[in-house]
């Protein structure tokens, strides 16, 4: 199972004000002055907080940057066959190749900076699925993990929301899906 701390949420700047973090705190019957390096479970962090507050959470533990980027790419496959730009869709691949060692991180990021300029470059409505999917596949190729699953989990729900799905089912496989990686 994969783990964090209140310590390490603390040190990667993930507290403040945040009811979450005092939620976390006062179940572990802590204060700021006693936090510590004892492990939590993400997959306890989802029964606690809400899903949004524990993908956060995983700025915490960037060393597992192989893992987080599998829940984004995976959130981009549902609307992968609405990309319109041939590169977001080199993009979406690559970040796979990425997570089996296929390419290194300078390749992936000249390949995010060549589809993040061409998705720039694309005028259709940003309500649009295809921008939705353009958007996601290039964000998951992002080289820097915590903005990559951040952005790869908003842009998904916001597509998937346009096929007509709602929110609480796009919540739940989200759920699913994070919990199968930190388990």
């Amino acid at each position: 199972m994969l783990t964090t701390s209140l310590q390490r949420l603390f040190d990667s700047g993930n507290f403040h004000g945040m009811k979450n973090f005092d939620l976390l705190m006062k179940h572990y019957g802590k204060t700021y002055h006693s936090i510590d390096d004892s492990p939590i479970h993400f997959s306890e962090l989802i029964e606690l907080i809400d899903l949004e507050y524990a993908i956060d959470c995983t700025y915490s533990r960037l060393d597992l940057h192989k893992i987080w980027r599998e829940f984004a790419v995976w959130c981009c496959e549902p609307l992968a066959c609405y990309i319109t730009i041939p590169t977001c869709h080199v993009a979406l691949f690559s970040a796979k190749k990425f997570i089996n060692d296929e390419i290194s991180i300078e390749e992936l990021t000249e390949i995010y900076v060549t589809a993040y300029e061409d998705q720039t470059n694309d005028i259709s409505d940003h309500l649009t699925l295809s921008y939705c999917a353009n958007r996601i596949a290039m964000d998951a190729s992002h080289p820097h993990i915590d903005t990559c699953i951040t952005n790869c989990y908003n842009t998904s729900a916001l597509g998937l929301n346009r096929l007509g799905l709602s929110f609480e089912f796009i919540k739940v496989k989200q759920r699913d899906k994070f919990l199968s990686l930190v388990s």
